[in-house]
Order: C-alpha cells, then sequence, then structure tokens
C-alpha cells in the first residue's frame, strides 16, 4: 500500500483510487486552513486515519471531519478497500455475497479510460460504493452477534439438558429411595402386628389361668 503522488493510493492488490479534485491544499510549504482556521489535513494523515500497518487491522470508524467531500469520500473509500482486500477477499461466499463484493470493488476504484468516467459521476458511484461498505459491515457485525447468541443458545439448551438429566437421576433415586423405606415400614409394619398377635395371645393364656385359678 501506497499512496502516489500525494493523491492516488495504491491498494495491496495494485488498484488505484485518485482523489476526484486533485488540487492541492498545502501551498508554500504550509498546510492551508479552511475557514473556521483549522489546519487542513495532510492526505498522509487522512490515509493513515483509516489504515494501520498492525496485524493487518484497519480502524474504519476514523472519520477526519474538515475535509472536503471529496477528500472524505477518497479517504473513507480507501478504507473500504482496504477493509474488502483483507477481510473479504478469499473468503467463502455465496454468489449473491461474490457479486456486491463485484460492485462495491469496482465502484471504488479508479475507472479505466474506455470506462469513459467523469469525476463527478465517478463521485458519487464511489460514494454509494463506501455507503454500501459500511451497510454490509454493519449486516456482518450484526451476522456475527446473532451466530455468538445462537451458540450461546446452543450452550445453554445443552446446560438445560445436562441439569435435566440430573434432575432425572435424583427423582428416580428418590422414587427408588422411597420405595426401599416403604418396604422396610412394611416389614416394620409386619413384625409389630405378629410382636401384637403374640401379646394379645399371651393375655387371653393369662386371663384364662386367672379364672381357673378363681375357681
Amino acid at each position: 500500500m501506497t499512496l502516489e503522488n500525494n493523491h492516488t493510493f495504491i491498494t495491496p492488490c495494485n488498484q488505484r483510487i485518485t482523489r476526484i479534485d486533485a488540487r492541492p491544499h498545502v501551498k508554500y510549504g504550509k498546510v492551508s486552513q479552511d475557514s473556521y482556521g483549522f489546519e487542513y489535513p495532510t492526505m498522509t494523515s487522512l490515509v493513515d486515519a483509516v489504515i494501520s500497518q498492525e496485524d493487518n487491522e484497519f480502524p474504519r470508524h476514523q472519520y477526519v471531519s474538515g475535509c472536503s467531500f471529496n477528500d472524505i469520500v477518497w479517504q473513507q473509500a480507501i478504507g473500504a478497500s482496504c477493509n474488502m482486500d483483507y477481510s473479504r477477499r478469499g473468503r467463502d461466499m455465496g454468489n449473491k455475497e461474490k457479486v456486491l463484493f463485484d460492485l462495491v470493488q469496482v465502484g471504488i476504484i479508479d475507472h479505466q479510460d474506455f470506462d469513459e468516467p467523469h469525476k463527478w459521476s465517478s463521485r458519487s458511484i464511489r460514494y454509494l460504493a463506501v455507503v454500501a461498505d459500511r451497510l454490509w459491515a454493519m449486516l456482518e457485525a450484526e451476522r456475527s452477534r446473532n451466530d455468538h447468541l445462537e451458540q450461546e443458545l446452543h450452550e445453554l439448551k445443552g446446560q438445560v439438558a445436562l441439569i435435566n438429566t440430573h434432575l432425572l437421576a435424583i427423582d428416580r433415586h428418590l422414587f427408588d429411595a422411597n420405595k426401599k423405606v416403604n418396604k422396610e415400614l412394611k416389614k416394620d409394619g409386619d413384625q409389630l402386628n405378629c410382636h401384637q398377635r403374640c401379646v394379645d395371645l399371651l393375655q387371653e393364656k393369662h386371663n384364662g389361668l386367672v379364672l381357673v385359678m378363681a375357681w
């Protein structure tokens, strides 16, 4: 990635993105100022604001205010092109995404002479391509968020299923324990009834002996 002649950006795929209005903003070695008295950003600073050489990550959220519309569109086109090259190129896409990729890409880069480009129509096309890239990025972020939520939901369902398995095991254990307790209680009840019958029988015999002795 290089900046050629201070107004043409060469992409990693060796494609060119030229400022629509290439008039310089630097005069007599000093940076010109706008109507508010702020120094106009250099072309290098505009490029640096949307690209980073570290880990191929591009801070595309950067937006340098106070620039001309032409330079804003040019700067954002550079950021969009880098994002297309490093984030989307070579990625597995469906047919619709491939067409969208090509349309955005052809809208960002310079047109060939045989396309008979006009600078103002080219600026409009480039602006639409930049907006399309931003909307595409927002859609990708939303899709990623939904995929993350679906993954969390899937994991949560797995945890719920595991909890249900444990609850079923506990319920089965309680059922078996209750069945065992009832069996033990029935056994103890039977033994108690047997002892009670023996006691009643002995009581009857004792009462009989008492009557005999009374005679």
